[in-house]
């Protein structure tokens, strides 16, 4: 029954069809595989930096965490309320980068590969700082 209306020329029309083009076949999906890769590597880094800050604070206690913005998440609501928080944050900078590389202009793509290289380096660094506490307290 479809099938007849769209022979007959009804107004159902192609979903992946823009104008005169396939929308499918214009999409550059080049960026793609690296983008899931910085993803991970940004997921590994940041799964860093909290295992071995739980592993830090287990240990030392609070005192040995200097941030004052997680110690006072912490103090206020406990360890499980700072992982969930770096999963949240994960998933918004992961929606942020996602949302400029889509984009059309250069320097918004740019600004979505330095979102993620910023969470990289902040997560290695974060867990280096940690490991270094773990070995000097």
């Amino acid at each position: 029954m479809v099938v007849d209306a769209v022979r007959a020329g009804s107004s159902l029309r192609d979903l992946n069809r823009v104008g005169n083009r396939d929308a499918r076949s214009s999409r550059d999906t080049s960026h793609v595989p690296l983008m899931t890769l910085a993803v991970l590597t940004m997921t590994l880094a940041q799964m860093l930096d909290l295992g071995t800050f739980l592993t830090m604070v287990r240990r030392f206690g609070l005192e040995a965490e200097l941030n004052p913005i997680v110690s006072g998440l912490i103090g206020g609501y406990g360890l499980p309320m700072a992982a969930i928080s770096k999963v949240a944050l994960m998933a918004f900078v992961v929606a942020i980068a996602v949302v400029l590389s889509r984009r059309t202009g250069r320097v918004d793509r740019l600004a979505g590969g330095a979102v993620l290289g910023a969470a990289i380096v902040g997560g290695l660094v974060g867990g280096l700082t940690n490991v270094l506490t773990l070995g000097q307290l």
